[in-house]
């Protein structure tokens, strides 16, 4: 007994000092965001503040069009959420429910779309977009951008359908149901954690994703948070720290805040389509 209770709290220990680990950097990129110019390079070490500041935040907010931005990465992110879900639980049910030539490999094969580097892959999609007419729109790079996050999403809800009984689809089949009525109206209200899953997924990879949005989105007003984030770096000789940090901590409020809200069904969803898959 007194074992295990040495091997608890060694764990918990374990634990904790991690999530400070992990957690460190984000409260010190808040914490730069609040802190006057003349302190952000002291040599004393700060947990805390003496004095705060909203110096940064309003030069964010008055000099730069980052609310624009902010629409922006927002609205692309959420049609990659839209077209992720739909097309994802389309793919994923087809691989746990149909037979057909090709099924196995096409099922080992989409998660390795992931070995390639997305660097190699820009100029490749620069081209397909800019040939369809779709650079600096909404619409082209909410393609690109599901293409880093279709693989993934289409994988772990195959997992999570397997762990789903067929014997659903059946009963259903036999009272008449059509297999759009069973995918929708049986299987997606069951599957709705692994749905919330991949919607998280798919939302924070959009909403943090910087190289393909620079390339494709080179005009200023469509320009979305991260790349606007980047030019604060670039733009100037000095590069305000202050400022940089406050709009990250801007960007970091709508990701949070929509994972709060799904974070239960994120984690069984996550749980089960890995398990299941």
């Amino acid at each position: 007994m007194k074992n295990n209770n040495n091997t608890k709290i060694a764990i918990a220990i374990g634990l904790i000092f991690m999530s400070v680990i992990l957690v460190f950097p984000i409260y010190n990129i808040i914490l730069i965001s609040f802190t006057p110019y003349e302190q952000i390079f002291s040599d004393i070490p700060r947990l805390f503040l003496p004095k705060l500041t909203f110096r940064w935040y309003k030069e964010v907010f008055v000099t730069t069009p980052i609310i624009r931005n902010i629409i922006n990465s927002f609205i692309v992110a959420t049609g990659v959420v839209i077209v992720n879900i739909i097309v994802a639980t389309l793919g994923g049910y087809s691989l746990s429910r149909f037979k057909y030539t090709g099924k196995r490999f096409f099922s080992t094969m989409i998660i390795f779309t992931y070995l390639f580097p997305p660097i190699l892959l820009v100029l490749s999609l620069f081209m397909i977009i800019n040939s369809l007419g779709l650079t600096n729109t909404y619409a082209g790079i909410i393609c690109v951008h599901i293409t880093g996050t279709l693989p993934f999403s289409i994988w772990l809800l195959r997992g999570f359908f397997n762990s789903i009984p067929k014997e659903l689809d059946e009963s259903a089949l036999i009272d008449g149901a059509s297999r759009l009525t069973i995918l929708l109206k049986v299987i997606v209200p069951i599957a709705l954690p692994g749905i919330a899953a991949i919607a998280a997924f798919s939302f924070i990879m959009s909403w943090n994703e910087y190289l393909f949005s620079s390339v494709l989105m080179a005009t200023p007003t469509m320009k979305t948070l991260p790349v606007k984030i980047a030019e604060f770096i670039v733009e100037t000789s000095e590069i305000r720290w202050g400022t940089v940090m406050a709009a990250a901590t801007i960007a970091l409020i709508p990701a949070t805040v929509f994972f709060q809200f799904i974070q239960k069904a994120f984690i069984e969803g996550l749980t089960t389509g890995a398990v299941k898959g």
